[in-house]
């Protein structure tokens, strides 16, 4: 185990991007391989669920974390958030069924996402906005994928 955890944070320090914890736990088990991902194996998980795990996990969940938002804010922005790993296609049906974004400024929305790292994907009345990021999460939960949204200051 010790092996695989120096290799990983060989691969975490590399990144081009900054690493958090969640990256860094992916990158733990990053090989299909090895003592880690059998000890994923042996709780039922795969490298694909753990990092569903992570994303959605109780201290990541930010459907309620309005601490980013000035007190008192009337609106906010839903923001979606890059993570290299929810596929495209299922970015592209949040943007579409949840945000009821038109194909073409779903496309754009996510590839601003994509490249950019989030993309703000509409502002709306702050209770709105809080259901609309619970609906992105549930359905995100729903086809175990990573993806994270959350709230700005509008």
């Amino acid at each position: 185990m010790k092996q695989a955890l120096l290799e990983a944070a060989g691969r975490a320090i590399n990144m081009a991007k900054p690493v958090d914890l969640g990256v860094f736990l992916f990158a733990v088990v990053h090989d299909r391989i090895g003592i880690a991902a059998s000890a994923l194996e042996e709780h039922g998980l795969d490298r694909h669920r753990l990092a569903c795990r992570i994303a959605h996990g109780a201290a990541m969940d930010g459907a309620e974390r309005d601490d980013a938002l000035a007190p008192g804010s009337a609106e906010a922005r839903l923001v979606i958030f890059n993570d290299d790993y929810t596929p495209m296609a299922c970015v592209l049906e949040v943007l579409e069924s949840v945000l009821a974004m038109s194909p073409d400024q779903a496309q754009a929305c996510m590839m601003q996402v994509h490249q950019e790292g989030q993309a703000d994907c509409g502002v709306f009345p702050l209770a709105i906005a809080r259901a609309k990021v619970e609906e992105v999460l549930a359905l995100a939960r729903e086809r175990c994928e990573p993806l994270r949204a959350g709230l700005a200051n509008a």
